[in-house]
């Protein structure tokens, strides 16, 4: 594990980063780092935060590179659906004329656009216009 000490100055501003509410990703970085500048065990602190060894190691060097400042940095995974790239697409079906509701959408959503599996992870979109098996 990473090996960090703590000024009293760094201790306040964690405190202070604890007590003003925060993101709850953010908050959770800030509440491991509080606890590391009170002396508890890395394994106590994964304990308490119910996070991993390997999450802590990566709030200590986020810490250690950026300060507090470093932990408030938000990198959070934010998967993008397949239907994002066919937005405008999608946009101009429903212009003319727009659907009556969003049940009407999905469904004109589902009939227009073939959603398929490829492989075991990944899903591929079909825009059934320009496949060869709708007119079948």
């Amino acid at each position: 594990m990473l090996r960090l000490t703590f000024t009293e100055i760094e201790k306040q501003a964690l405190a202070y980063e604890r007590a003003h509410p925060s993101h709850p990703r953010v908050r959770r970085k800030i509440d491991v780092l509080w606890l590391k500048s009170q002396g508890l065990a890395h394994q106590d602190i994964a304990r308490l935060a119910g996070a991993s060894a390997k999450t802590l190691r990566s709030y200590f060097r986020d810490y250690r590179e950026g300060g507090v400042a470093g932990l408030k940095g938000r990198r959070f995974r934010r998967p993008q659906s397949e239907l994002m790239a066919q937005q405008q697409t999608i946009e101009a079906y429903f212009r003319d004329p727009p659907p009556a509701g969003i049940n009407e959408a999905s469904a004109a959503i589902r009939v227009r656009w073939i959603c398929c599996r490829t492989t075991s992870s990944s899903i591929g979109l079909f825009d059934t216009a320009m496949c060869p098996l709708s007119s079948l």
